[in-house]
């Protein structure tokens, strides 16, 4: 798909109808709270998102005091009386869940991720019917906005030690590196600045209702429809949110990337990521950082046995560019653009933010006791085609490009103790390096998916 054409879609996207995480990440509001909640009677509730369905946070313009969203579980819908019927217009996955025995093995949910451990989400007694997401410009303000939507009724119920602190990194993430570089552009999207963003992905690849990169548009979920609507179908410019809590351990990476190199341990970090810590991506400069790299456009095909970039680095193989090929495919036009249009149909807009202090190694203090990580949570309008796709086929993958027994060093689970596995790294002098039983410096520790409907969505909700 051109990109005109993916700029004349997006214009047709009803960014005034849809929730603003969509569109925007709130830089300018760094500070959040993640509120997981349950409904006890749901009479008060409909009555609740009929109010703050005006308070809603929409896509059009990028706040700079205070930005709501709300998303519900398969669940939540339920209980505020959608029937199964209905619910089965939704996608099979988010009806199901996130946890049953065929998805806990594609998403590599076991072992140190296994459900059963997790916080929340691991069973149906701990699984929330919605989620409020409240951002702001610091954390107190941020706090009193969660504790005033909360206790306007006592329809909801806070789940107990179910509300998350989330705030953007002040500079690098727990393990010292930038984040949330590379995200796509919505062809047609409003940006920061109010313009059209002239962006390279279709806008149905995360907005429902609207043709994604194959120009196709995944089912609408909807149900009666009320008075209200006046047609609007309930799913229409909503998105499916996947939402993983994830622990992260910055001491344990820190240790592992020392004993393999004493005198260079950014660089073991940097071959397992696939960037340098300020976000330089070692396809562009494999032996050091280099300033100013980070909007320079890159991709795999000159490099195809990674001797600039490990074949199974995490950036690799959470967005292969234009290198997703077998090893023995020719490189040529033909191939590096269907690579390119493989690759762009199973984007997902993340919008994680992190949880708990940050430490680092080179401050020479031990590593305070600790609940850190990252709330990874991620948008798109077909679960299984992207989010699921990445995590099996790309993420988890044994055989990723050739590899063999291999899994994404970051966020990956291997067949060793506990999660450990081994990593390649093709290109060290003149013979491949092997770091082997590496430990998981990442573990999921709470999980579900959601629905993020539209504005009108919400008011149809509330009028069921």
């Amino acid at each position: 798909m051109d990109r005109a054409t993916v700029r004349e879609i997006g214009k047709n996207a009803k960014w005034q109808e849809a929730q603003g995480l969509v569109n925007f990440g709130y830089r300018y509001l760094p500070f959040g709270r993640y509120v997981l909640i349950q409904v006890t009677d749901s009479a008060k509730v409909k009555q609740w998102l009929r109010d703050i369905s005006t308070r809603v946070t929409t896509a059009t313009t990028n706040p700079t005091e205070q930005a709501i969203n709300v998303a519900f579980t398969s669940r939540g819908l339920q209980s505020l009386g959608i029937s199964d019927d209905a619910l089965a217009s939704f996608s099979v996955q988010f009806s199901q869940g996130m946890v049953t025995e065929h998805r806990s093995r594609l998403l590599g949910d076991w072992g140190p991720n296994d459900p059963s451990l997790w916080r929340w989400g691991g069973t149906a007694e701990l699984t929330p019917d919605l989620m409020l997401m409240v951002f702001a410009k610091d954390d107190m303000a941020a706090i009193a906005l969660a504790d005033e939507l909360t206790k306007e009724i006592d329809g909801l119920s806070v789940m107990q030690n179910c509300v998350f602190e989330a705030s953007l990194p002040v500079d690098r993430d727990h393990f010292n590196f930038e984040d949330g570089i590379s995200q796509p552009k919505i062809g047609g999207s409003p940006n920061s600045s109010g313009t059209t963003n002239e962006g390279d992905i279709a806008a149905g690849e995360f907005l429902v209702g609207h043709p994604n990169q194959m120009g196709q548009i995944d089912p609408v979920p909807t149900f009666a429809l009320s008075a209200e609507a006046n047609g609007h179908e309930f799913g229409q410019n909503g998105t499916y949110l996947v939402y993983r809590q994830m622990d992260q351990d910055p001491e344990l990476f820190h240790k592992f990337c020392s004993e393999n190199d004493p005198k260079n341990p950014e660089r073991v970090g940097s071959w397992l990521v696939g960037r340098w810590p300020d976000g330089t991506p070692l396809e562009i400069s494999p032996d050091q950082p280099m300033a100013g790299s980070l909007d320079t456009p890159f991709g795999y095909s000159s490099d195809p046995i990674g001797a600039k970039c490990p074949l199974g680095a995490h950036i690799r193989r959470a967005n292969p560019r234009d290198g997703l090929r077998s090893p023995d495919d020719a490189i040529n036009a033909k191939s590096l653009t269907s690579s390119l249009e493989r690759t762009a149909h199973h984007r997902i807009m993340r919008r994680g933010r992190m949880y708990g202090p940050t430490w680092r190694p080179a401050s020479g203090q031990p590593c305070p006791p600790a609940q850190r990580g990252l709330h990874f949570i991620c948008l798109n309008s077909n679960i299984q085609n992207q989010f699921e796709l990445i995590q099996q086929t790309w993420v988890s993958s044994t055989k990723f490009l050739g590899l063999v027994d291999e899994v994404d060093p970051m966020v990956g689970v291997g067949s060793g103790p506990n999660g450990a596995c081994s990593y390649t790294i093709q290109q060290f002098g003149e013979v491949r390096k092997k770091l082997v039983d590496m430990p998981r410096f990442i573990v999921v520790r709470g999980g579900a998916y959601f629905f993020m409907p539209s504005v009108v969505g919400i008011r149809m909700l509330a009028g069921l």
